[in-house]
């Protein structure tokens, strides 16, 4: 029968401090490791001081304070700062450090439910090192480590394809009509555009199951978030034609977040449902396609230079509260109608490669998650062979143990 071990048997804790900073390197000065560093190295600074807390590459990080508390990193060397604590194994005998660091990636949910503090999270001592976790050969905890970094590593290229496929379609925009807000043809948006609003439902009717609504949070991030989506019962199925939202439209958060840079304003419906319903400050773009395709018009909207013209229409104190005109007074280039089909056709083909991607990182995601859950419950074992490949799960085979 497997044998568990309790995670404070197995490490020490010790929690850093924040030493004086360098403005640049020196002979003798030491990386100063910061939350974000256990998840890269894009900002490394340095210290001289050495009354702080030094970590080896042997150990394990976590961040101990903040939003990012329960983040995992190991592999590094520095001193910690105030907000990283590193656990220090007891014996290097029996232990993997990069099996614990995965160990505790996969107790990440369980320990931010256990943090303290309403505001500004904190980990719990306690509930760390009252973790158990699976005492394996030591063998089996480096091919459990290594398979689930490929799985992650797989999962990092998948986003950066996705990444560059939105950079592609950015420059692309940019190449072919270059500053909407330029041109030889620029119009009032209300020339050629008209907006369908949303209806108020209201909180009490959703349900867990029926016609899904969509919100404000659902398109505002850049994506269309699926898990926003709230539901109505079948008695909202007539009455509510107006508001009933197909696959393939085009939808402008009208409060909130529109405008800002770190986000896009608009988003396609997806083929998820048959059809939606609006909700309030959401509302449906519908061009005249015979002069706006609706491709052009989403890559206008994500335009900088047009988000803020949008900024600087908001009369919200603390958000934005766009109205109709607001966009129907900005004018934009119209290009040739034959050059934004082109576009649109770019848009569709790059559109399928996208689905491609967004399948294969959603199999990778459930993939890594079913590895490690099978991993730290024991059931986990690896053929002698190493795998070539972390998204085939051929080379893994499950067997219990006696």
């Amino acid at each position: 029968m497997m044998r568990f071990e309790r995670l404070g048997n197995i490490v020490d804790i010790k929690k850093g401090r924040k030493p004086k900073l360098l403005g640049t390197p020196v002979q003798d000065s030491v990386r100063f490791l910061q939350i974000d560093d256990l998840r890269n190295d894009d900002n490394i600074k340095y210290t001289s001081d050495k009354t702080g807390i030094l970590a080896y590459e042997d150990d394990v990080l976590i961040a101990w304070d903040g939003a990012n508390a329960g983040t995992i990193g190991f592999g590094k060397s520095g001193y910690i700062g105030s907000t990283i604590a590193l656990l220090r194994k007891k014996t290097d005998s029996e232990f993997n450090t990069a099996f614990i660091g995965k160990f505790l990636q996969s107790q990440f949910t369980y320990l931010r439910s256990k943090a303290s503090g309403a505001t500004i999270p904190h980990i719990d001592r306690k509930s760390l090192e009252n973790l158990r976790i699976p005492v394996l050969p030591l063998n089996d905890q480096i091919r459990i480590a290594d398979i689930l970094s490929k799985a992650e590593s797989l999962i990092r290229q998948r986003k950066e394809s996705l990444r560059l496929l939105d950079e592609f379609l950015k420059s692309t925009f940019l190449e072919m009509f270059g500053d909407p807000l330029r041109g030889e043809n620029l119009k009032p948006l209300g020339d050629h555009l008209r907006l369908q609003h949303g209806y108020a439902f209201k909180s009490k009717d959703f349900i867990n199951k029926g016609i899904p609504v969509i919100k404000i949070g659902t398109i505002n991030k850049g994506y269309f978030d699926i898990e926003s989506l709230s539901y109505l019962g079948d008695e909202f199925t007539s009455g509510y034609d107006q508001y009933t939202i197909q696959p393939g439209d085009l939808l402008i958060s009208l409060t909130g977040t529109v405008g800002k840079d770190d986000y896009a304003n608009t988003c396609f419906v997806p083929e998820i449902f048959r059809k939606y319903l609006l909700n309030q400050r959401v509302a449906k773009l519908v061009p005249d396609e015979r002069f706006l395709q609706k491709s052009y018009l989403d890559f206008a909207f994500k335009y900088p230079g047009l988000k803020k013209r949008l900024i600087r229409s908001n009369r919200g104190i603390r958000q934005a509260n766009l109205s109709s005109n607001d966009i129907y007074s900005i004018r934009i280039n119209i290009p040739p109608i034959s050059e934004q089909i082109h576009f649109t056709s770019i848009v569709e083909r790059v559109e399928v490669l996208r689905g491609h991607y967004i399948s294969s990182l959603q199999e990778l995601n459930n993939l890594h998650g079913s590895l490690s859950q099978r991993a730290f419950q024991a059931e986990l074992y690896l053929r002698e062979e190493t795998l070539a490949n972390a998204a085939e799960p051929e080379g893994l085979y499950r067997k219990t143990r006696k």
